[in-house]
């Protein structure tokens, strides 16, 4: 197990305006894995302006699920759709929607040759985190939390969907830059917990094993600090 030491970088801002603007500053060319949610649906959209910039600038941005549902792509619940609908196509990247994984090996093979463009480790990894403290498809309580080898793992959601593909800890740990972003007051208590150290949470051992995290919050996930 990791420890939780006090280096994680904190950043406070007021709107999701604010947010997407500084989370963007991490969206550099390269592979960059995204999560899903509401927060990401909202931020995608915001983070189009980037995207297009550096594609206009001839740069390769190269975009993958953090963590999958296991549900067709024309799912609503699809995270990867969402991140389609809201960034990639808008963005002329309609190529990459083949990156949905229909199966865990699917899934593995697609991350193998993502990382295989960037010398074997994400440039970005955004994450979100769950009110029960939960990141990507890692939830409390599960064996994954102390596996430091694999690459990509199936795992049960308590809520539906509840089947999921997901990174695991060794990439988030391994990537260049580690952003997660939390808002909304149903996650201040987490964030407390995070902060304090609390490492029965899984978004406290994603970023202990990092050497630089940031997490980027707003006023209200901020409120209890």
């Amino acid at each position: 197990m990791h420890e939780v030491k006090p280096r994680i970088k904190i950043i406070v801002k007021n709107t999701l305006e604010e947010i997407a603007a500084e989370a963007a500053r991490y969206i550099i060319p390269g592979t960059i894995a995204v999560s899903g949610g509401r927060t990401f649906a909202a931020l995608f959209a915001l983070w189009q302006k980037k995207v297009k910039s550096l594609l206009a600038e001839g740069k390769k941005v190269e975009f993958f699920p953090v963590d999958e549902r296991q549900v067709p792509f024309e799912d609503s619940s699809c995270n990867w759709r969402v991140a389609c609908e809201q960034l990639l196509f808008p963005t002329g990247l309609e190529t990459q929607k083949s990156r949905h994984p229909l199966s865990l090996i699917a899934f593995k093979n697609e991350l193998n040759q993502i990382l295989e463009l960037s010398s074997g480790r994400f440039d970005t990894v955004f994450l979100g985190m769950g009110d029960d403290g939960h990141t990507a498809s890692l939830f409390p309580g599960g064996d994954y939390l102390i596996d430091a080898k694999s690459m990509a793992l199936s795992t049960m959601s308590p809520k539906a969907p509840t089947d999921r593909f997901t990174l695991a800890l060794r990439p988030i740990w391994e990537a260049e830059h580690l952003v997660t972003i939390a808002t909304g007051g149903d996650k201040a208590p987490m964030v407390k917990r995070l902060l304090t150290g609390d490492e029965s949470l899984p978004i406290s051992i994603a970023l202990s094993g990092h050497a630089s995290p940031v997490l980027i919050l707003d006023n209200a996930a901020s409120s209890e600090l």
